[in-house]
């Protein structure tokens, strides 16, 4: 499974959202965020902006490489 997709998880369950929730917060359909989390579809940069505008306390760079902390630092 695509690492990004695993951080995505992570995020989901820090907020306790399942994947209608999540995705409603992201504005995407459920369908594409599980085609996602199932490691069917990659996680598109348009979707890692709207995961990271609609979480804005999650750090970027964490999300997309797995670097960091996963939230941002002030």
């Amino acid at each position: 499974m695509d690492e990004t997709a695993q951080r995505i998880k992570l995020i989901m369950k820090y907020y306790s959202m399942n994947t209608l929730e999540f995705s409603e917060k992201i504005r995407i359909r459920e369908a594409r965020l599980g085609q996602i989390l199932k490691g069917r579809q990659v996680a598109s940069p348009n979707i890692i902006q709207l995961i990271i505008h609609a979480n804005r306390e999650i750090n970027t760079e964490w999300l997309l490489l797995g670097v960091g902390e996963m939230f941002r630092t002030l």
